[in-house]
C-alpha cells in the first residue's frame, strides 16, 4: 500500500506540475470556449439531428470520452516539456548514448501521446459514422475512411472542407509516426538505433535529435488540432436535417 509520504510527494509534484499547463496554455477539451458554450454544451447541438445508426451511448458519455482523451494528451504534453531539458542529445555528444532515465520516460510518454491522439481521431470517425451514410461496416470505421466515403453533397460544406484540410495537412503525417511506432519500432528503439546507424553522419544525427526534441510542440499542436476537429465535426453533423 502506498505510504502517506509517497502520496504527499506525488501531490506536491502534481501541484507544481499543473503550473506548466498555465505557463504554456495547455488545455483539455472542456476548458475551451465554443461560441460561448463549453464542449459539453456544444455537442448537445447534434441531439436532434438525423442519425443513420442508433447512438450506442448517450451524447454525454461520448463527450466525456473525447474530454478524457484530451486530458491524457494534456498531461503527456506537460510531461514532455518538463523532461525535455534532461534528455540525451547524441548529436552534441558525438554519438555517445548512455540513456538517462528522463530520456527513457520522455520517449515512453511520447509513445503514449501518439496513441492518445490516434484514439481521439478514431472516436471522431466513430461519431461521424453514426450520422452519415458511408457504406462501411462498423469494424472498418476509421476517420480517413469515413471522410472519403461521405456522401458527395456533404463534401461541399465548409465544415467538411475545413475538417479534411486540417486532417490532411496537419494531422495525417503525425499519425503516420504513430503507425510506425505501433507497427514497426517504438520511439525509444527508433532513436537508439538511429544513433547506431548514423553515428558517423553528424548531419543525420542532428536531424534525428531535432526530431526527438520536437515532440512537446508537436503534441501541443496536436492537442489544439483535436479541439479544432471536435468543433468542425459537430458543425458538420449540424448540417444534417432535424429528426
Amino acid at each position: 500500500m502506498m505510504s502517506d509520504i509517497t502520496i504527499e510527494a506525488f501531490r506536491e509534484f502534481d501541484s507544481k506540475f499543473r503550473k506548466t499547463y498555465d505557463d504554456l496554455g495547455i488545455k483539455h477539451l472542456l476548458e475551451y470556449d465554443f461560441q460561448g458554450e463549453n464542449s459539453g454544451q456544444y455537442i448537445c447541438r447534434i441531439e436532434n439531428k438525423t442519425n443513420i445508426h442508433p447512438l450506442p451511448y448517450s451524447i454525454f458519455k461520448i463527450h466525456d470520452e473525447f474530454d478524457f482523451i484530451t486530458k491524457d494528451i494534456k498531461y503527456i504534453t506537460g510531461l514532455l516539456y518538463l523532461l525535455r531539458p534532461y534528455i540525451n542529445n547524441t548529436y552534441e555528444d558525438r554519438g555517445y548514448y548512455h540513456q538517462t532515465n528522463e530520456d527513457h520516460r520522455y520517449l515512453m510518454f511520447a509513445n503514449f501521446g501518439l496513441q492518445s491522439i490516434y484514439n481521439f481521431w478514431d472516436r471522431l470517425g466513430d461519431l461521424l459514422f453514426l450520422f452519415f451514410e458511408t457504406g462501411l461496416n462498423h469494424d472498418h470505421v476509421y476517420f480517413g475512411r469515413v471522410m472519403n466515403n461521405m456522401p458527395s453533397q456533404w463534401k461541399q460544406t465548409q465544415s467538411y472542407l475545413d475538417l479534411k484540410s486540417l486532417y490532411d495537412q496537419e494531422v495525417k503525417s503525425f499519425l503516420d509516426i504513430r503507425h510506425e511506432a505501433v507497427h514497426h519500432f517504438q520511439l525509444e528503439c527508433k532513436f537508439y538505433w538511429g544513433n547506431v546507424e548514423f553515428q558517423n553522419d553528424l548531419n543525420k544525427l542532428k536531424e534525428l535529435n531535432e526530431e526527438k526534441a520536437s515532440y512537446p510542440e508537436k503534441m501541443k499542436s496536436s492537442l489544439d488540432n483535436c479541439v479544432k476537429a471536435f468543433k468542425l465535426t459537430i458543425d458538420l453533423i449540424c448540417e444534417l436535417p432535424d429528426k
